[in-house]
């Protein structure tokens, strides 16, 4: 009985073991993750679109400015000021009436066009998209 629950217990560590280093190997697809369950699933993509460069990824940055998790919101919003050098008046930690109006703010440069001009200007390229990694979000 004690050796199959040591068993379990190792293969669950292993398991876990796999996943880390999935992770920190870039398997995370960002697009995907950004709609995960999981905040830091939701984390990690952020983080994901601005180390590559992906300025495509716009959208869900300003979306994940408006998440439940202050983590989040906070990865998003350091995000956003890596690819365009901006805040914008953001502060994850804001209260909601305020966070709202940055994120208006956001999605008016967005329609405008300005911040695809200052991830260009910040020398940011739209990134390859991964193998089963599409576009939608």
């Amino acid at each position: 009985m004690f050796r199959i629950r040591v068993r379990k217990v190792a293969a669950g560590a292993i398991l876990l073991a796999a996943v880390v280093l999935v992770g920190a190997c870039g398997g995370v697809r960002p697009r995907q993750a950004a709609y995960s369950d999981y905040p830091l699933d939701r984390a990690q993509a952020a983080v994901e679109l601005a180390r590559r460069g992906d300025c495509r990824g716009l959208d869900l940055l300003i979306n994940l400015l408006e998440d439940e998790a202050a983590a989040v919101r906070m990865y998003a919003i350091n995000s956003l000021e890596r690819l365009c050098g901006r805040d914008y008046g953001y502060h994850y930690y804001d209260p909601p009436a305020q966070r709202k109006a940055a994120v208006a703010r956001w999605r008016e440069a967005r329609r405008s066009g300005e911040l695809e001009r200052l991830c260009r200007q910040r020398g940011q390229a739209p990134a390859p998209v991964a193998e089963g990694e599409g576009q939608a979000g």
